[in-house]
């Protein structure tokens, strides 16, 4: 088994980058919105994403998953752990993610389950936020 390539994601990540959040059913951002990625890359092929995107002084932790094939082997916990180190180097102490199913594996992270209302005001903007007040999902914060 060949060994992961961990980086911020490249322009010529963007289609794999899509193509494994359609897959998982997770939203694509749109154009408008300021999304960086951390891409675990093996034998030249993108197998797991994590993304963030800065709401003044708070972060929103999205986009996360990894290629079906690749799961149980600890690739998803990787891209996890270096956005988080992204968003700590950006000078951003608060970071929040909705999760549908996934509460368990965050709270590894130090996420801590809150109340959709207690979620910081710069994030309410976010189109992820609009999109699960539809949908639902599990909103967690982790502080630094």
């Amino acid at each position: 088994m060949s060994e992961y390539e961990l980086r911020v994601a490249a322009g010529d990540d963007l289609a794999a980058i899509r193509g494994l959040l359609r897959g998982a059913g997770l939203p694509v951002p749109g154009a408008d919105e300021a999304v960086r990625f951390v891409v675990a890359v093996r034998a030249g092929n993108v197998v797991a994403v994590a993304g963030w995107e800065v709401h003044d002084a708070h972060a929103l932790l999205r986009s996360v998953t990894v290629r079906e094939s690749e799961r149980g082997g600890g690739v998803g916990a990787r891209v996890v752990a270096d956005a988080l180190r992204a968003i700590e180097a950006e000078g951003v102490r608060q970071a929040y993610l909705v999760t549908m199913d996934a509460a368990d594996f965050f709270g590894r992270f130090g996420f801590r389950t809150i109340a959709r209302e207690d979620v910081a005001l710069p994030i309410r903007s976010s189109r992820e936020y609009q999109i699960h007040e539809c949908v639902g999902g599990q909103w967690m914060e982790r502080r630094r």
